[in-house]
């Protein structure tokens, strides 16, 4: 099943050996926001101030699930003005710990951050796989890299992305309440699934959020825009045009004209959309095929001209100012 969240957060490494921190550092993608930590206490004020972030983006999550419910929530507007937080790239999701440590164990530090999204990597020495095995099956960990890899750095780059993915993807498990017989059925679907990735990817989407209501796809881009991806039915495009129909005298010449290829399944509008941004103009969109069972299109809308209040703040820009302040 595609995730219904995916959003880029922090990361932490503890070890006591700062040169061992260093070169990991070093070693990883520039893009990550990562901080190091050669003392537990350190991390431990981080992870406080990332259990309120964490709580903030719950509390985020939440109200767009109860927007979507409701009959006159507007769930894109809670999620925009939550994606304008520039803060909300502090929150730790991943904290990756060395096991042995003259203030504390790996084992136990992390047993400290067993929270719901926080994933947790032990690195170990040869003698500790057996103690990591032990503490992967107790859930004090969520996995474990032996340190003497030929290939580390490349094995914890890996499993550091598999990770960070993994936490964006259970924070925003609760979105899933909100989900529509027919969104669901179509996340179910291997077909379907490859589709969407494939679109997204061809987006460049850095970021994503799922919706029921209505049933799309909130996206952030590598190129810094802001792109709306609605996923209609045959049941939907035949009311859009009914109501588009319906309003024609306020209607300019391409949108009459696009109630054709509404009706015929090829076109969708952003006309829902208007609610939730009025600055939006309305326009119409090609639709594409990506799920035959339940029978489903997406089609893609730029959002632009959004009030700062809402207007996302994008990863780059945020790391861009945190390595500049250093």
């Amino acid at each position: 099943m595609l995730p219904l969240y995916r959003t880029t957060s922090s990361a932490a490494l503890v070890d006591d050996d700062v040169d061992f921190l260093h070169s990991m550092e070093m070693s990883l993608p520039m893009a990550w926001n990562i901080t190091c930590h050669s003392h537990p206490s350190t991390l431990e004020k981080l992870m406080e101030r990332s259990s309120a972030l964490r709580r903030k983006e719950q509390q985020a999550l939440f109200s767009c699930v109860d927007a979507q419910v409701s009959t006159d929530g507007h769930p894109i507007a809670w999620l925009l003005r939550f994606l304008a937080t520039p803060t909300r790239f502090e929150l730790v999701g991943l904290v990756v710990s060395d096991f042995k440590m003259p203030a504390v164990d790996g084992v136990t530090l992390l047993s400290r951050y067993g929270f719901p999204g926080v994933q947790r990597l032990l690195l170990t020495g040869i003698a500790d796989n057996v103690i990591a095995v032990d503490a992967f099956n107790g859930e004090k960990i969520e996995g474990f890299i032996p340190k003497m890899s030929a290939d580390l750095p490349q094995r914890v780059e890996a499993m550091m992305r598999r990770h960070m993915a993994k936490s964006a993807e259970i924070r925003g498990q609760m979105l899933a309440r909100a989900l529509t017989q027919q969104v669901t059925n179509v996340l179910d679907d291997a077909g379907a699934v490859t589709a969407i990735t494939a679109l997204l990817a061809r987006l460049q989407v850095d970021e994503h959020v799922i919706l029921g209501h209505p049933a799309g796809i909130l996206a952030l881009t590598l190129d810094k825009r802001v792109l709306w991806i609605q996923l209609d039915d045959q049941a939907s495009l035949t009311e859009q045009a009914s109501e588009l129909a319906a309003m024609t005298d306020a209607l300019d010449a391409s949108m009459v004209k696009a109630i054709g290829a509404i009706t015929a399944h090829q076109a969708t509008s952003n006309h829902r959309l208007l609610t939730e941004v009025p600055s939006l103009k309305l326009v119409a969109a090609p639709t594409e095929i990506v799920c035959k069972a339940p029978w489903t299109t997406a089609a893609v809308f730029e959002i632009d001209g959004l009030p700062p209040d809402l207007k996302p703040r994008f990863h780059a820009d945020w790391l861009a100012t945190q390595q500049g302040s250093l």
